[in-house]
């Protein structure tokens, strides 16, 4: 008996989940039956084993409907623009700042990446993928965050803004419930 073709999604994608600390994939279970179908369906596709690449999952650093607040060892009181050219922590605001949620987490710092590293534009797809098939760090240990007072908004569709800690929309999301917030990471352990 022939089985018939059956679409089986690729690997799923590791991220981190902002409200419950850990990876999450994309596609995880939405309802009772979901664990009883995507076994079926992977024994399926496994059935016919000469399909089966091997990809390897891109990992992410993007949240959703979420705020990363400043962190808690952040020595300003009042955002402070990054002025030393060519630092990430410059770089990353001036990609920001003229385009509040035109990018998502993973433009951003791949696009850092990708300039401090002079990537040429036919080579940035391919780098892309290598430089996300191992983690990367997320925005909650940028230095906007963790020394210049900047907090980062990412909206519904994971698209970000920066917000200054001294601003009056910082304290809004800082205090919107609707929202996941998390603090940026600490620069000192302890």
């Amino acid at each position: 008996m022939e089985s018939a073709a059956v679409e089986h999604p690729a690997s799923p994608t590791t991220e981190c989940h902002p409200t419950k600390g850990g990876p999450i994939r994309r596609g995880d279970i939405q309802t009772p039956l979901d664990p009883l179908l995507y076994a079926l369906d992977s024994i399926e596709h496994l059935a016919n084993l000469e399909q089966i690449e091997n990809i390897d999952p891109m990992h992410t650093t993007n949240y959703v409907n979420t705020f990363i607040l400043v962190s808690p060892d952040c020595p300003v009181d009042v955002a402070r623009v990054p002025e030393k050219p060519g630092t990430i922590a410059t770089l990353q605001y001036e990609k920001l700042v003229g385009a509040p949620y035109a990018m998502t987490s993973n433009d951003l710092i791949f696009a850092v990446f990708s300039e401090r590293n002079g990537i040429a534009e036919a080579e940035k797809p391919a780098a892309r993928a290598k430089f996300f098939s191992k983690g990367q760090p997320c925005l909650r240990s940028s230095p906007l965050v963790k020394t210049f007072g900047w907090g980062v908004h990412h909206d519904e569709e994971g698209r970000i803004a920066l917000y200054g800690l001294d601003t009056p929309e910082y304290r809004v999301f800082a205090a919107r419930e609707d929202l996941a917030r998390v603090p940026g990471m600490r620069s000192k352990r302890g």
